[in-house]
């Protein structure tokens, strides 16, 4: 999980379609919010197997971690060990049958 999901989407994604984009678009910090912008849709895109819940999630977690590349614009480990951690924690939280107290937190937080 962590070579493939955690390392090779934040490479995919990040290092390679993020900075590309921005570079193709003047590397100005309009370019690469742009760029973090679609690069994000399309991994969300790329998580259509989820159903439109999955996708807008990940859509929203992949612009958040494109945003704090887009301030350091060098360093993927960050990402990878957020993205891993992150991974780790979902599927352990599924494994247990736990999965739904994240879901409850997050509404807990929106409604107070």
């Amino acid at each position: 999980m962590w070579v493939f999901a955690a390392f090779g989407e934040e490479f995919l994604f990040r290092g390679f379609s993020l900075k590309g984009l921005a570079n193709l678009f003047g590397s100005s910090n309009k370019a690469w919010l742009l760029a973090a912008l679609i690069s994000s849709v399309y991994f969300g895109v790329s998580h259509s197997y989820q159903g439109l819940v999955g996708v807008i999630s990940v859509l929203l977690w992949s612009f958040l971690i494109s945003l704090i590349f887009c301030k350091n614009k060098k360093n993927l480990l960050l990402l990878v060990l957020i993205h891993g951690f992150s991974d780790t924690i979902g599927l352990s939280l599924i494994y247990f049958n736990k999965d739904h107290l994240i879901s409850e937190w997050i509404i807990q937080m929106l409604l107070t």
